[in-house]
């Protein structure tokens, strides 16, 4: 559900969010199944807070324009 709410965040296009989920799926592929605990833990911890329940959206700058990168 969070996806869908990202997407309308941003304003992308179905074909654009499309390409772009393809492209972080092939990037955590890449990495090897030892990191994907981690890279879930991580991904799930930033929704959480980027996207918190029953919260209005944000005003500003959308968010998930870069890379994500996870602190060690």
């Amino acid at each position: 559900m969070h996806f869908c709410q990202v997407r309308q965040e941003l304003g992308l296009a179905d074909h654009v969010w499309q390409d772009k989920k393809a492209a972080i799926a092939k990037t955590v592929d890449e990495l090897g199944d030892e990191f994907r605990p981690a890279m879930r833990t991580g991904w799930l911890s930033y929704m959480r807070q980027a996207y918190p329940e029953n919260a209005a959206p944000a005003a500003g700058p959308p968010v998930g324009q870069g890379t994500l990168v996870l602190p060690d």
